[in-house]
């Protein structure tokens, strides 16, 4: 098994948290199970893989949670070895991955890094 890691939400200057905001949008057991999936990406960091993970570039990564017929997607990366920031999600209903949603996730990411980086 992996090393675990210490998963958290990405905030805002202003505070606002987009991940956390969007599970907490969604009904009771859609929330539990986007809830058991994080735990299952905290518990196995790095080694997640396909299908549940896609690496989508730029070290921006996509946890998948399929309920019925809402794909839900959780971008998210890795700082060091055991940190695990999730960014943002989304309901996704197109074969691709949204280009907004994607930039979106790496202008996350690039401020969680200048704000945070330097101090893990």
């Amino acid at each position: 098994m992996g090393m675990r890691c210490t998963l958290e939400f990405y905030k805002t200057i202003r505070g606002d948290e987009p991940a956390l905001a969007y599970i907490r949008a969604q009904v009771k057991v859609h929330r539990a199970k986007i809830g058991r999936a994080l735990k299952y990406l905290e518990t196995v960091g790095h080694l997640a893989r396909r299908p549940q993970v896609e690496y989508l570039g730029d070290d921006i990564y996509e946890l998948r949670v399929i309920i019925e017929q809402h794909q839900h997607r959780l971008f998210y990366f890795f700082h060091g070895r055991s940190i695990i920031v999730v960014t943002s999600a989304f309901l996704k209903n197109e074969g691709r991955v949204s280009r907004v949603e994607l930039d979106r996730a790496r202008d996350y990411r690039a401020d969680w890094l200048k704000r945070f980086g330097g101090k893990r």
